[in-house]
């Protein structure tokens, strides 16, 4: 996949934390801890993540998952709580921001390969693929937290901070 051609990011989020991202922002799992909110997540995916570091010394549980194309396994096995999720539709220019990796299938993987963004899209297969052979639907777009950034992926202003 090239920049010009990744048109949207997508965060799987229950409805009921829509308000908190208005005023928080878009959240790291480490850093959603210390805020009230409802979690969407699998335990035993989140015992994985816990163990992954990406290139360059953060921790996954430091970043922000942002989805390249939200109709993916997580969403599916989610697909009982549809009434309770939402799918954030977020700015492609958070990929420009300093920090951000892209992992070429589920960072949890122990064969997730990261690469740092945007030269790193090379790695991820086109989810919109029409022939669907090389299409994979986790591939993740990992957004580091840079202190000098108070959000992320403000809703309200679609403009990327983190």
């Amino acid at each position: 996949m090239e920049r010009h051609e990744l048109t949207e990011l997508h965060y799987i989020t229950p409805i009921a934390n829509v308000p908190s991202i208005l005023e928080k922002g878009i959240l790291s799992h480490n850093r959603a801890k210390r805020v009230e909110h409802q979690s969407v997540v699998m335990n035993e995916i989140q015992d994985r993540r816990a163990k992954v570091t990406i290139p360059g010394g953060r921790r996954l549980r430091e970043y922000v998952n942002l989805y390249i194309c939200a109709r993916n396994p997580m969403m599916y096995k989610r697909q009982a709580q549809f009434k309770e999720l939402c799918v954030l539709k977020i700015s492609p220019d958070v990929i420009d921001l300093p920090r951000v990796v892209v992992s070429d299938r589920n960072a949890s993987s122990e064969y997730a390969i990261f690469k740092a963004a945007p030269g790193g899209l090379g790695i991820v297969n086109n989810p919109h693929d029409p022939v669907g052979v090389t299409t994979k639907h986790e591939n993740i777009v990992n957004c580091g937290f840079d202190p000098e950034y108070k959000k992320f992926g403000s809703v309200e202003n679609n403009r990327p901070n983190i």
